[in-house]
């Protein structure tokens, strides 16, 4: 076994559980604060910070396309 076969998919694993303990963290912020309406919007933040962009310019982008 190659050990970039091995660092590859150490790295896969550890990003997989970031992504899930963001995504537990992003729900129960949502619910501790009465908005589970907003569950989906903190998700997605979660997901486009993850990718390297801001939410906020993200947002002000698509509120100038409208």
């Amino acid at each position: 076994i190659r050990s970039g076969a091995l660092d590859c998919a150490e790295s896969m694993s550890r990003l997989a559980e970031s992504l899930c303990a963001g995504f537990i963290g992003a729900v129960q912020v949502a619910v501790s604060l009465d908005q589970p309406h907003t569950i989906c919007r903190r998700v997605d933040d979660l997901l486009l910070m993850w990718c390297g962009t801001d939410p906020v310019t993200v947002r002000k982008i698509e509120g100038a396309t409208l």
